[in-house]
């Protein structure tokens, strides 16, 4: 049905939003259409949304007017015929003649891309059929549009959407395109627009001839509010001093967000290429057509004009959606049974159920947990006994909770606990409002329990003053409550409280808040007050040392979400929760929609604009109301909020009475000292590893609080069962099925025993479980009271996954007898249906970092820093301290010096380094790395992958070793790094080559902790003594190894993880900081923590020699949590640490030997150094077999595609392939099967040797050479390397399982690898899971790592859905463009396609360089 369509900028902007076809094409028209044709008609938008329209449009006109002011003549504008200060409309050409000066700024130049669309799109890549059917496109005014000259090195935006680099002879002038906008965050929508305007601008230029004057920039911005209490231009016009349009120019850039047009200019051109042409062809198809495009409700409707809820709807509206029901998403969903009714459904696990014809609520309900469907996506396996009740709950009105639930973040029994509520305003970036109560009591029988009432406070008026009024009102509020309470309770030392919030969001906007006024809130009189800053911290404090997030702090909507099954469509919101589970004799309902977000928990934002509009009289409709009036109202509001808030609490607390496991935190009101005897930035580390270890303790006990299902479906527990003793506390299990990809290794220890269909269980006592009739258990009877998790230790020997079992010793430390005490007498069957996780970690690093910074104590050259003092919010000393520095001391303040003084006479070290170049066949580079070591006291080795690390550390140390054997001098070395994998092949690589020198003496020892089971080095040796030992007491092998050490004429090498050389010098000196070491070398020291790598620098000797070696673009140290804001580099890795604070420059190796220029190129593209080169540039795989033949023989059951022979080329080295897929979610079955179709190709095709590195003569390769040279599959997700090796252990039976195993896996294990061809498959397709995960998808680390495997070849697979999400988070955006210009810029063209899986055919596109 063919109808008249157009397309505004916003409704590219909605749709990004709502990612919902059918809203898309519905918007595509005008009212009097819809009525037309008989197609849902939109509905007024929200009460009152005018007054958002309009404080946009003020704070344009604010802008504007200041912005003119300081340009003068260099403003470029036409006054309104009505408001004569106010630009208008006006032609762009026109504007851009005016110019006179450079940098000039143009305010609403308009220009119409009608004239040029078509031609526009040609560009783009639509021919003229498809071009014919996109709707005009509507006239373009972006608000400013800067004339500059060309910048060095930046890109122009072309007529084809692409970006290219600027020719440093560039005459053209720059246009760079500004959009105000009345927001304090910048978001995809906004950021599409200022793309949109980029790229119909470029053709603009290129339609008008204008191309060879001007070109757009690609650094286009938002002007927003984030900066506008700290606006340059604000500042620069209050000066009053001289300016120059180029200080207007760098005030206007600094006070705007880059729009980031390289992430969003491939959104813009997907809109037009595939969304607009997909949905027209569906909605055109039929009458009803629109019907048959998707669409899907969750919190991001809440401004769709189909949305349909009543409440909102006046008396016509309501008609018009009760006369259509279906036309409306809201009540279609309700008539129809949508699943997207079941809150917290995806759109992928949707479809997933559709695909296996349950479609509809009724259906989920009478579904079997163990229902195939359920296993085909992460949220259905999570929620698989959860969703059928929440369904019943839909279709019968009522409410159940899972009886069996235990509450780990819930207390039984605190002191004092307080619900608050906290509205905020994400345009201004400002609070809105706020409310608290409160409850104190003693659990006292006969005394009854002190009651605070509500308490809510107004931002009336939009500004940080008012803002901080109501704030400040909160915190007095709250902190005259725990005095009350600490009164009431008759307590000396705190009280025990918990503080609930509904969602977690409301509690970051208050710690926002609190950091937009952190000097005053700092400032305040009262102590116990201002200590509230830590329980609420800003991002750039530190929190409490007692967790993350306080565990006096709790977010009840995730209770709700996991144990409360009601009739709440869509979204488990405050209200609709309270209306139907509360306590009390009744709910707390908000009757009055002009106050309830239906979708969200806020308040409508209108409201506070109303009350922000100052106007004394405030209309809605036909009613007129006072401002005060209105302002009572949202008070009201908020205390409504706080009651219902409340009420929920209280029936959580009654429900699962005996079932609430968090521990009654203590609420501290003191102001956080940090550790004393100690330097400044000490303190700092020691709170920060403090802080760690409660935030992983409270992430434990609320994992060992969770359901096995759940734990299973995020792969932190494998299921057993049928368990057999087979040694003492030796068990054997059989591996349940969907536990195989679980995240455990042989080995792994500090692990629990929980039971299926009872969570929690590891926090029940032993005495709870027994027998009524059970004997007494005759040792340690303390046993009995301890929670399970603290007296049973679980320990995996092996694994045998093919045959899916386990051997796992079951045990405690001291009692032998203890679990097979427990399996005789315990009413639980322990050995059956029972599941292994992490336990809870008793081992306190923060103790040992302690001690070790205690004995440096505060040395003269320990300069505190002073993103360290923001971050504790406090003081610097003003005196210096008086303690002897220690060579550790010295490292971790003045290694600027370390690094400038040399140890070894540069002639001596220029000899070695030869000797070194001349055995190892070192490079330029590597060679200058050894002799800059040997040399100087410290040296930061920068090694980017393939460049020779390993083999030039392994060098160093045996070049030095040879050097001092022939001296015959002694010397202590030692290898350290974050694992012992990563000192494991360091140290063999230095054993081989002493081993193999007939000048070489020296002792070799590995020490291991005494949980790890130590690896035997069967290379012979006859050099000294070669040892592997635990570090224990009674230990022969490490009384040996510490004797060696105590020699000084012996040379020996000491290889351990970083955590445990500490220990070296608590043996040998007596104190946990000690002169034991002359060389130590921290190995893959970007995974470092400076917090863990004190423990081998504690070891340093005087005039010792520090080699930190590692690559800060591969994967980073694995912290509890994020940094503070601005102290990143204080508690990150150590080589960060050491590079950023002190501005050392990195002795990079710029050679790689494994990869080919393609594949450096692209290295270099992210960060590495332009000087980076590839040795062997042209390395390429060779085909011993025409790829059609392998292709031809594909087996059943794998799809098949002409773009196979495309993507396997061996001239193309970096390929991109993309497919549709919008249900998968950590694993996809099409996008293994895919994976395993060219794996076959390549097994069936390629050669084992490759080309273009003088390898030996081609031929066939073995499966060893195969799966252990040829190929590796790299994947983000354990589900999918499942499917992965599952498929192709299906098509490869005869090759040995274990090889398949080793050649697929995750980023972190495959870290150090290489392959000749590198396949990295994502498998995750559905939208709303790549929104919650992107962080982690898009790290540049972990694409650094994926694609700097491959020698010949990298294909990167993922599906259309990834490739095109653009991160909301901004952290994630910062280094999502590693993989966004891999995807779209450095693969350059594009080729399109069909996967066709049997007789169905998706749609399919590679792109390649």
């Amino acid at each position: 049905m063919a109808t008249i369509k157009r397309i505004r900028k916003s409704v590219l902007s909605m749709y990004l939003r709502t990612k919902c076809d059918r809203e898309l094409y519905l918007s595509l028209h005008e009212d009097k259409e819809l009525e037309k044709h008989g197609l849902p008609v939109a509905l007024q938008a929200r009460p009152g949304i005018g007054v958002l329209q309009t404080a946009g449009r003020d704070f344009e006109d604010d802008r504007n007017t200041l912005l003119i002011s300081l340009f003068g003549p260099a403003a470029i504008w036409k006054p309104d015929s009505k408001a004569k200060t106010k630009p208008a409309q006006e032609d762009l050409g026109q504007l851009l003649n005016r110019v006179q000066t450079v940098p000039s700024i143009i305010f609403q130049g308009k220009f119409d891309p009608k004239p040029f669309q078509k031609s526009t799109f040609g560009q783009i890549g639509l021919n003229a059929t498809q071009a014919a059917t996109i709707p005009d496109l509507s006239g373009l005014i972006p608000d400013l549009v800067l004339v500059r000259h060309p910048i060095v090195d930046e890109y122009e935006v072309l007529a084809d959407g692409e970006r290219k680099a600027i020719n440093s002879s560039d005459s053209r002038l720059a246009l760079s395109i500004f959009d105000i906008k009345h927001t304090s965050e910048a978001n995809p929508s906004y950021c599409s627009e200022i793309s949109l305007y980029a790229l119909f601008l470029a053709n603009w230029l290129k339609e008008n001839n204008l191309d060879n004057r001007y070109y757009v920039a690609a650094d286009c911005y938002l002007w927003t509010r984030l900066k506008l209490d700290q606006s340059k231009l604000d500042k620069l016009a209050a000066s009053g001093s001289n300016y120059s349009s180029e200080d207007v120019v760098r005030a206007l850039i600094e006070d705007s967000e880059n729009a980031n047009l390289r992430f969003y200019l491939p959104t813009v051109l997907n809109f037009f290429r595939e969304d607009i042409p997909r949905v027209i062809a569906i909605g055109d198809q039929s009458p009803n057509g629109w019907q048959n495009l998707e669409w899907h409700v969750d919190q991001r409707c809440s401004a769709c004009d189909w949305l349909g809820h009543e409440k909102w709807a006046n008396t016509n509206e309501k008609a018009k959606i009760q006369n259509n029901p279906g036309h409306y998403c809201f009540t279609s969903a309700r008539q129809s049974g949508h699943l997207c009714q079941l809150a917290g459904m995806t759109r992928g696990a949707r479809k997933t159920l559709e695909v296996h014809s349950i479609d509809c609520v009724t259906k989920v309900a009478s579904s079997a947990p163990n229902a195939p469907a359920f296993q085909e996506h992460t949220h259905l396996k999570r929620e698989k006994n959860r969703l059928p009740q929440r369904a019943n709950s839909l279709l019968t009105s009522t409410v159940t909770v899972d009886q069996a639930a235990m509450l780990a973040s819930l207390a039984p029994a605190p002191n004092f606990y307080a619900s608050i509520i906290v509205n905020f305003d994400a345009s201004s970036g400002m609070l809105t409002g706020l409310s608290i109560v409160g409850q104190a009591t003693t659990y006292t029988l006969g005394q009854q329990p002190k009651n605070f009432p509500v308490r809510t406070f107004v931002v009336d008026q939009k500004n940080l003053d008012e803002e901080w009024v109501a704030l400040q009102g909160l915190l007095t509020t709250l902190s005259d409550m725990i005095l009350s309470a600490e009164q009431f309770v008759r307590a000396t030392n705190g009280i025990t409280a918990q503080i609930t919030f509904w969602e977690k969001r409301q509690f970051e906007e208050l710690c926002a808040a609190i950091g937009r006024h952190l000097p005053k809130v700092l400032m305040l009189q009262d102590r116990k007050t201002r200590s509230l800053a830590w329980l609420f911290p800003a991002e750039e404090l530190i929190e409490r040392p007692d967790g993350a997030i306080s565990p006096c702090v709790v977010f009840i909507d995730e209770i709700v979400r996991n144990v409360v099954f009601a009739p709440t469509p869509h979204v488990i919101t405050l209200f609709d929760t309270v209306e139907v589970y509360y306590s009390g004799s009744g709910p707390v309902r908000m009757t009055d929609a002009y106050y309830r977000e239906f979708l969200t928990n806020g308040i409508p934002r209108e409201r506070i604009y109303e009350i922000w509009s100052n106007v004394s009289t405030i209309t809605r409709g036909t009613v007129s109301l006072p401002r005060n009036t209105v302002i009572s109202e949202y008070s009201n509001a908020l205390e409504k909020q706080c009651r219902a808030l409340n009420s929920i609490t209280n029936r959580l607390r009654a429900d699962f009475r005996g079932h609430l496991k968090s521990r009654a935190a203590r609420l501290l009101t003191s102001i956080p000292q940090g550790a004393r005897g100690v330097a400044f930035d000490s303190k700092l580390w020691i709170w920060w590893e403090q802080l760690q270890f409660a935030t992983r303790d409270l992430s434990s006990r609320l994992l060992l609080a969770q359901d096995a299902e759940t734990l299973e479906a995020n792969y932190e527990a494998m299921r057993l069962t049928n368990g057999r003793r087979i040694l003492q506390d030796l068990y054997e299990f059989d591996i349940l099925p969907g536990s195989t990809e679980a995240k455990f290794e042989e080995g792994d220890s500090f692990l629990t025993l929980g039971k299926d269909a009872l969570p929690g269980l590891p926090f029940n006592r032993a005495q709870d479980i027994l027998k009524p009739m059970a004997p007494a258990y005759t040792d340690d009877s303390e046993l009995l009271t301890r929670p399970l998790w603290s007296t049973i230790s679980a320990e995996i020997n092996s694994l045998d996954l093919l045959n899916r079992k386990a051997r796992v010793r079951l045990f405690h430390w001291r009692e032998q007898t203890w679990f097979p005490y427990l399996v005789s007498n315990s009413q639980i069957d322990l050995l059956n249906d029972v599941f292994i996780t992490k336990g809870i970690s008793t081992f306190k690093w923060h103790d040992i970092c302690s001690n070790i910074l205690s004995s440096v104590g505060t040395p003269p050259i320990a300069t505190p820093d002073l993103n360290a003092a923001r971050a504790m919010a406090a003081a610097p000393p003003q005196r210096r301290g008086t303690d002897p520095p220690t060579p550790i001391a010295s490292v971790l303040w003045n290694a600027t010096a370390l690094c400038s003084n040399s140890i070894v006479p540069q002639i001596t070290a220029a000899t070695i380094a030869d000797s070194a170049e001349q055995t190892h066949n070192l490079n330029a580079s590597q060679k200058v790395a050894v002799k800059n070591a040997i040399e100087q006291q410290m040296t930061i080795i920068w090694g980017p992958p393939g460049t020779g690390k390993t083999k030039t550390l392994a060098a160093l140390v045996h070049s030095l070793t040879r050097a001092l054997s022939g001296d015959r001098l002694g010397t202590n070395i030692l290898i350290a790094g974050p694992t012992y994998k990563a000192v494991e092949e360091l140290i063999e690589r230095i054993i081989i080559a002493i081993a193999n020198d007939a000048s070489c003496l020296a002792d070799i020892f590995i020490a291991y902790s005494s949980s790890q089971r130590p690896k035997n080095f069967s290379h012979p040796y006859t050099k000294g003594r070669l040892a592997s030992f635990n570090l224990r007491d009674r230990e022969q092998l490490a009384d040996e190894c510490y004797a060696s050490l105590s020699d000084r004429n012996k040379i020996t090498i000491v290889a351990t993880a970083s955590m445990q050389a500490w220990k070296f010098a608590e043996r040998l000196t007596n104190n946990c900081v000690g002169q034991v070491f002359d060389t130590i070398i921290i190995d893959e020291s970007s995974q470092v923590q400076v917090t863990t790598a004190i423990s081998p620098l504690a070891t340093l000797r005087e005039q010792g020699r520090l080699v930190i070696a590692g690559d800060h673009l591969q994967m980073p140290p694995i912290m509890a949590l994020e940094p503070p804001v601005g102290a990143e580099y204080l508690v990150g890795s150590i080589q960060r640490y050491l590079i950023e604070r002190f501005q050392i420059v990195s002795c990079a190796l710029e050679e790689n030997y494994r990869s080919n220029e393609d594949i450096v190129a692209y290295a270099r593209s992210i960060g590495y150094r332009s000087s980076l080169a590839s040795v062997f540039p042209h390395i390429s795989l060779h085909l011993i077999a025409p790829l059609d033949t392998a292709i031809s023989s594909l087996p059943q059951g794998l799809p098949t595609s002409t773009l196979w022979k495309e993507i396997l080329e061996p001239s193309r080295k970096v390929v991109t392939l993309l497919h549709d897929d919008d249900l998968s979610s950590q694993s996809s079955r099409s996008e293994a099967k895919i994976v395993a179709g060219l794996v076959w190709c390549l097994r069936n095709s390629v050669s084992g040797e490759i080309d273009g590195r003088g390898g030996g003569a081609h031929h066939p390769p073995t499966p060893k050479e195969f799966w252990e040279k040829c190929i590796g599959i790299v994947t983000p997700h354990r589900a999918q390397r499942a499917l992965v090796v599952r498929e192709l252990k299906r098509i490869f039976p005869s090759n040995p399982p274990e090889l398949i195993d080793n050649a697929v896996d995750t980023v972190e294990k495959f870290q150090g690898g290489e392959r000749h061809t590198i396949l990295v498959t994502y498998g995750v397709g559905d939208g709303d899971v790549i929104a919650g995960e992107e962080a982690f998808l898009m790290q540049l680390e972990r694409t650094n790592v994926a694609v700097s495997r491959a020698m010949a070849k990298c294909v990167v697979i993922m599906p259309f859905s990834l490739a095109g999400h653009v991160p909301q988070d901004k952290k994630a955006l910062k280094t999502a463009h590693a993989l966004k210009g891999y995807l779209f810029e450095f693969c350059n063209k594009e080729q399109d396609g069909q996967i066709l899986f049997g007789q169905k055919g998706k749609k399919a596109k590679i792109r390649y360089r």
